[in-house]
């Protein structure tokens, strides 16, 4: 028997609480599996984090939500994969440090939607989130991808 591909999917937000994610790679994790694929999701956010993310103020607990997430996304991120799949971003914040990382390592695969040409505009985190978000992220994950 061979050992089964295995397949790190990169989300920016939990899996279960996002359709995008539920849609765009879910749905299929049990067929693959049935075809040798293991799919493990390694969301950026943490439940905590996605809850206050969008809702105005409390920047003091979106800074250490943020953290926090980061502290325990890392060593997920940092386990062997033989393919990564990344859903728009590996990381809600920064430039693509990690996908240029991960690149070097194996094979990326990136999955955008339709709305990746759209100026991030901050909403309610305002000038932080315009910030956190370089604008040519999108330009730079396209050129580091495999497929």
């Amino acid at each position: 028997m061979t050992k089964p591909l295995q397949v790190a999917c990169l989300t920016a937000y939990q899996p279960l609480l996002v359709a995008s994610t539920r849609y765009r790679v879910g749905q299929y994790a049990p067929i693959l599996a049935q075809h040798g694929i293991q799919i493990t999701m390694v969301p950026f956010a943490s439940r905590k984090l996605q809850t206050i993310l969008y809702q105005p103020n409390q920047k003091f607990a979106k800074v250490i939500a943020l953290l926090a997430s980061v502290i325990q996304w890392l060593p997920q991120v940092l386990r062997k994969a033989d393919v990564v799949f990344v859903q728009r971003e590996a990381a809600l914040v920064g430039p693509p440090l990690m996908e240029r990382w991960l690149s070097r390592r194996c094979p990326v695969i990136f999955d955008f939607d339709d709305a990746i040409f759209l100026a991030q505009t901050g909403g309610v985190n305002g000038k932080l989130g315009q910030w956190a978000r370089p604008v040519n992220k999108t330009s730079a994950l396209i050129r580091l991808s495999d497929l």
